[in-house]
């Protein structure tokens, strides 16, 4: 009898695996010509350009970097975070989708407004006034909220985010956090 354990964390992230790559590709799912890791790359490649244009990416991206950025540790940039957040967009469908492109759009016409430029063409310290009033603003606060949290939860779900501030990481596997005893 061949013996096989598979942890839980394997298994959940094997499973999410296959699930993304069954609902981004469908019926075209080609595992005998390719590896799925690489069928999902490809497609989630495909979903990101699709769902916004690449300024609204960089602006998404300034935003995300402005939150957590690069400084003597890796930043949201360097994590991906911006292209996270499109994939999470695409997932979310046609409407979130386009709330987003509405709030991209207008965060660009407050920046020609009152900088005479397009957001990405501005230097990073009117970003950050623009940031300020992003995060102030009560009618933007659904897009800012959402944006904040996807941000910060995948930045230190990564080991990219966590580790230099002497995380441990997800402990799921060992039952929880280390040293704590149930009695």
């Amino acid at each position: 009898m061949l013996k096989y354990k598979l942890k839980r964390r394997d298994f959940i992230w094997k499973a999410s695996q296959l699930a993304l790559g069954l609902s981004i590709i469908g019926r075209e799912v080609k595992l005998l010509s390719s590896s799925a890791t690489e069928v999902i790359d490809k497609s989630v490649a495909a979903t990101i350009s699709s769902a916004l244009n690449p300024e609204q990416i960089n602006i998404i991206r300034s935003l995300t970097s402005i939150m957590i950025p690069t400084d003597e540790n890796p930043g949201a940039k360097e994590a991906g975070i911006a292209e996270y957040i499109v994939q999470i967009l695409q997932f979310q469908g046609t409407e979130a989708i386009q709330k987003t492109q509405q709030v991209l759009g207008f965060i660009d016409l407050r920046a020609m407004k009152l900088f005479g430029k397009p957001y990405n063409q501005l230097s990073e310290t009117k970003q950050k006034q623009i940031v300020n009033w992003l995060a102030t603003d009560r009618q933007l606060s659904p897009f800012w909220t959402q944006l904040r949290t996807m941000t910060v939860l995948r930045f230190y779900s990564l080991p990219i985010g966590y580790k230099p501030v002497g995380l441990p990481g997800p402990t799921i596997d060992q039952g929880g956090i280390l040293n704590v005893s149930c009695s």
